[in-house]
């Protein structure tokens, strides 16, 4: 099953997943992805801090970057 990383740049500085998780899809990785940020997010926002500078980054195991969210 292939595995996917959800990375998270920060003004430019990158946070990698070194765990990943595997999907049966591409689309079930995306789909996931989508969650994970929103709550990422929901929790900067909470804490007042900035989300204006962050992206998440979705790879595969070869370190390709497949998508990212803004």
């Amino acid at each position: 099953m292939p595995r996917y990383f959800y990375n998270v740049r920060t003004a430019g500085v990158l946070e990698e997943d070194k765990h990943g998780a595997e999907f049966l899809t591409y689309e079930l990785a995306y789909e996931e992805a989508i969650r994970s940020a929103c709550e990422i997010v929901g929790e900067l926002i909470a804490t007042g801090s900035v989300v204006d500078s962050r992206a998440f980054e979705i790879t595969n195991e070869a370190g390709e970057i497949l998508d990212t969210l803004q």
